[in-house]
């Protein structure tokens, strides 16, 4: 068992799968591939660490009840402006999502076993192997070939590629396939750059994409198209 599919295991206490695909904005079928092992979407992956960690403070804080607990969340999620709770999970804020079910102070602090640490310590490894990849000379010999498209992709990469070039028209587009770990598991990624724009404008403008094509387009990909800057 993966260290993701044990945070998800101990939230069942809590939050069936279905209500927390609708806690952290995604599909039952996102939570059921999380669970059987599948390599998550870094969003996903935060808001699973950040949610567990709010459910173990938000234990604390009441009594152990589960049963308040689930309520608590579910009710702020239909309440109005009840996507302030997701937000918070999505970016990792564990305060501002435990702010939300009216928990604050003391009663925020998260059990030794906190989640963010690993969290940090994930995008430190990410980082660190970031650097290594720069720094390591070039391999002798020819580079591999790419990995192909797997044909079930083929459709939503087309879909994302003109949906960014109708928000974009000017942007350059470069496409990649990420193996995954596990058959059937494979991720497209168009990096994307902008004439005359910097890295962080280019990110700013993925962002405001992502803001404006993710319920109609995104979502349902489920990570398996991802733009991201060059």
């Amino acid at each position: 068992m993966t260290a993701l599919q044990a945070h998800l295991k101990a939230m069942e206490r809590v939050l069936s799968p279905g209500d927390l695909a609708k806690v952290i904005a995604t599909t039952p079928e996102t939570v059921s591939r999380l669970r059987g092992g599948r390599r998550p979407r870094r969003t996903n992956e935060v808001a699973v660490l950040t949610l567990h960690a709010v459910i173990d403070a938000a234990l604390v804080a009441m009594g152990g009840d589960a049963a308040a607990v689930r309520d608590a969340l579910l009710s702020r999620l239909c309440a109005p402006g009840g996507s302030a709770l997701t937000d918070a999970l999505r970016r990792g804020d564990a305060e501002a999502a435990l702010a939300t079910i009216g928990i604050t102070g003391d009663a925020t602090e998260v059990p030794d076993h906190d989640l963010a640490d690993d969290l940090a310590a994930d995008l430190a490894f990410d980082a660190r192997m970031a650097a290594i990849e720069a720094a390591a000379p070039p391999r002798p010999g020819a580079p591999p070939p790419p990995w192909p498209v797997p044909e079930r992709l083929t459709a939503a990469r087309d879909a994302v590629r003109e949906a960014f070039l109708e928000f974009q028209p000017d942007a350059d587009i470069e496409e990649r396939v990420n193996p995954g770990e596990q058959p059937d598991d494979e991720q497209v990624l168009l990096y994307v750059s902008i004439p005359g724009l910097a890295r962080e404008q280019v990110r700013d403008r993925l962002c405001d994409f992502r803001d404006a094509r993710w319920d109609d387009l995104l979502d349902e990909l489920d990570g398996d198209v991802l733009v991201v800057t060059r």
